[in-house]
């Protein structure tokens, strides 16, 4: 008995006894398993990064969109002053076309004027000829050529007062139209420089963020159940 007793107190208590048992590698019996360990903590470093990087991938994206926006702005404002020059441009060609169909309106009056002075002449000399000859002026012959003169008169008179009426005309619808360019220049800047205000740089920017920032909370939440 006393044998026996030896033999299981060495089993019990030898090199091989369950008490000097090695654990194996991976065990999670107790939590201390290393290679478990390690990938927890690889993973948690992973997605601190990854979410620090989604921060600032927000930020980058707000400041391009506040730029894109104020760009844009400054893109109006100039298109704004473009509109104003050509209106500017348009009201001085208006005047000028203006100041040129009272000219040429004067000089339908000059021409006709010069006109009757050279039909004057005309009808002068006919009459000093007339006399020459001994005729009666006024009587016969004399008087058809007298009615003559007076009737080319008038027709030259009719044709350039006709003519310095319708340049005058087309130039007065150049004018008009000349204005109704600077009109709508006008309106096309007043509308530019509302939609110039209506942009708001900052509150892009807030957007932005404000979208992504959903996506960052998401992230966030699925990291801390994670480590849980």
């Amino acid at each position: 008995m006393t044998g026996i007793a030896v033999g299981l107190n060495n089993q019990l208590n030898g090199p091989y006894s369950m008490a000097n048992a090695t654990p194996p590698v991976g065990s999670v019996g107790m939590g201390v398993g290393v290679p478990g360990g390690q990938q927890s903590g690889g993973y948690g470093g992973l997605a601190g990064a990854s979410f620090w990087l989604q921060i600032g991938g927000a930020l980058v994206g707000a400041v391009g969109t506040y730029y894109q926006a104020k760009a844009r702005q400054s893109e109006l404002k100039s298109q704004a002053l473009s509109m104003d020059f050509e209106a500017s441009m348009a009201a001085i060609n208006a005047r000028q076309i203006e100041s040129d169909v009272q000219s040429i309106l004067d000089q339908g009056q000059q021409q006709i004027a010069h006109q009757g002075l050279q039909y004057a002449q005309v009808r002068a000399a006919d009459r000093v000829s007339t006399a020459g000859r001994g005729v009666v002026v006024g009587t016969g012959s004399s008087a058809d050529v007298q009615r003559s003169i007076d009737y080319a008169e008038t027709q030259d008179r009719l044709t350039i007062s006709a003519n310095a009426t319708r340049a005058a005309g087309n130039r007065r619808a150049q004018a008009v139209d000349m204005r109704s360019r600077g009109m709508l220049a006008g309106v096309s800047a007043d509308n530019l420089r509302g939609s110039a205000r209506s942009i708001n740089p900052g509150l892009a920017a807030g957007t932005s963020l404000l979208g992504d920032s959903g996506k960052i909370a998401g992230t966030a939440v699925y990291n801390r159940r994670y480590r849980r």
